[in-house]
């Protein structure tokens, strides 16, 4: 069952970033409740945080979160799309905050 959910669930990420665009601010605090959305249309229900003076790092997190969702973020090109926004960190935790991982723009996804 989480496997269909997650195969659903990530072309509906993707769809909501566009691509080639400047990406302010206000998009990514904006970006926040679209994101949202999406993950609870595929059924799941994740708690969302951007903050940071630029509104910069994005915080996603699901009590089913571990090394398996944070892979296939990334396979599935997610962590390039937000980066391509404009966030430098990426953080994934579980609910219990057992498992949290952190990505970085400049360490791990340098621009082509």
């Amino acid at each position: 069952m989480r496997k269909l959910i997650l195969l659903a669930l990530i072309p509906l990420l993707i769809s909501c970033v566009e691509e080639k665009k400047k990406y302010t601010a206000f998009d990514r605090s904006y970006y926040k409740e679209e994101l949202r959305n999406n993950f609870l249309d595929a059924g799941m229900e994740v708690d969302i945080a951007i903050n940071g003076d630029s509104s910069e790092n994005l915080q996603i997190s699901n009590i089913l979160f571990n090394d398996v969702w944070d892979r296939k973020f990334e396979t599935q090109g997610l962590y390039k799309k937000w980066f391509g926004m404009g966030f430098e960190k990426i953080t994934i935790i579980d609910g219990h905050f057992r498992y949290k991982k952190e990505h970085d723009a400049l360490s791990e996804y340098m621009p082509e």
